[in-house]
């Protein structure tokens, strides 16, 4: 599914810093991409990034963070 962090805080429930972290984690894990850009409603300000996020996501805390590329 392709979300943005704003979309991801909202559906989690938390704040957004809490949710970008959360991305950027799954990111380097290699479990998320970056597919896009989507322009902000009011057409001001830069666009925000969309990222495919899998349906979910399970984490092992005794497995090293593999490294993407």
């Amino acid at each position: 599914m392709q979300m943005t962090v704003k979309q991801v805080a909202a559906m989690l429930d938390v704040d957004y810093l809490m949710a970008s972290n959360l991305i950027r984690f799954l990111e380097k894990r290699g479990d998320v991409k970056v597919v896009g850009k989507r322009p902000s409603l009011s057409g001001k300000g830069k666009p925000s990034k969309l990222y495919e996020l899998p349906e979910s996501v399970t984490i092992d805390f005794r497995a090293p963070i593999r490294k993407a590329g």
